[in-house]
């Protein structure tokens, strides 16, 4: 029986990839949590939480949420607690080890991109780099690459870097800011808001990059199981979510009321905007129709690397 079956039963959780009822426990309260402050126990309905975020990452016990200049922290994905850091960031992962946000600080007048680094979703430790502002992060379990950009005088330059520590980096010049990455564990891909375009690597340092027709902006990517799922926003002014097994060639699978930012994977049922699934070929509405799920985690987290038990 899958989660969305256990509606008015209990509360839903997954143990080992199946749902099972638990009312004793708060870990039962929520496996799916997005950023716009909703959570949800079958990934289909939503109910509203104190949440303001830019992105999620789950570890398999804890959810961390980043935002503009503040973090949260929550063992159930409803009661959540958090504080200030000097950290605007879009993009937060957990690498097996330890939370990781990318993004940029300011001091005074000063901006540079900085780094922020979390065992436990509480405590972070800040690092400043001789960048301007970093957007996207992904770790494929051997290295960690990080889109960003300069700006020396009016015009953005963006890059690709890699690390293999997060104190040494390994620059690559691209034409757009790819703000958005994901990892099978082995190839890397990234799309871009600025144009219908993605990039895709094995090494992430040689980038080739791929026209997705049909639309002007691709939002989003995620790795959900066996392919790279992003949104792309149409010439005619609608949504649609593609799908991509390497990053070269997408297919549309489904129109979409607003875009998906990411997409989570519990094990059994995918979820992505106002959409879910569960073979990722077929879509469904979320109920109530107009729910949107923006950035969202899941509690299963299957697809960590390294990974990590739950």
């Amino acid at each position: 029986m899958s989660g969305k079956l256990w509606l008015n039963k209990g509360k839903a959780v997954l143990d080992k990839g199946k749902a099972v009822v638990c009312n004793q426990c708060p870990c039962g309260l929520a496996y799916w949590v997005a950023s716009n402050r909703y959570s949800s126990v079958d990934g289909i309905n939503y109910i509203g939480i104190v949440l303001n975020a830019n992105a999620l990452a789950f570890n398999g016990k804890i959810w961390v949420s980043v935002g503009n200049s503040v973090f949260g922290c929550s063992s159930d994905g409803v009661r959540w607690s958090g504080g200030f850091i000097n950290l605007y960031s879009w993009s937060v992962i957990w690498d097996g080890v330890k939370f990781v946000a990318a993004g940029y600080s300011v001091t005074g007048d000063v901006q540079s991109a900085a780094i922020a680094t979390s065992v436990d979703g509480i405590s972070w430790t800040l690092t400043l780099l001789p960048y301007y502002s970093f957007s996207g992060i992904c770790f494929n379990g051997n290295f960690y690459v990080i889109s960003g950009y300069n700006r020396p005088v009016e015009a953005a330059i963006p890059f690709m870097l890699r690390s293999y520590d997060l104190s040494s980096f390994e620059m690559t010049g691209v034409s757009y800011l790819y703000p958005y990455i994901a990892t099978s564990g082995t190839r890397l891909v990234a799309v871009t808001h600025n144009s219908g375009r993605a990039i895709a690597s094995d090494s992430g340092t040689e980038w080739e990059e791929f026209i997705i027709g049909g639309g002007s902006q691709t939002i989003g990517c995620s790795w959900v199981e066996s392919l790279f799922i992003a949104s792309l926003h149409k010439d005619d002014n609608s949504f649609a979510l593609i799908t991509s097994p390497t990053g070269e060639i997408w297919t549309e699978r489904t129109t979409l009321s607003q875009p998906a930012y990411s997409t989570a994977w519990n094990g059994e049922m995918a979820v992505a905007s106002n959409k879910y699934s569960e073979n990722l070929i077929d879509w469904y509405d979320i109920l109530p129709i107009g729910t949107y799920t923006r950035f969202i985690a899941s509690r299963k987290a299957p697809n960590l690397f390294p990974p990590i038990g739950v």
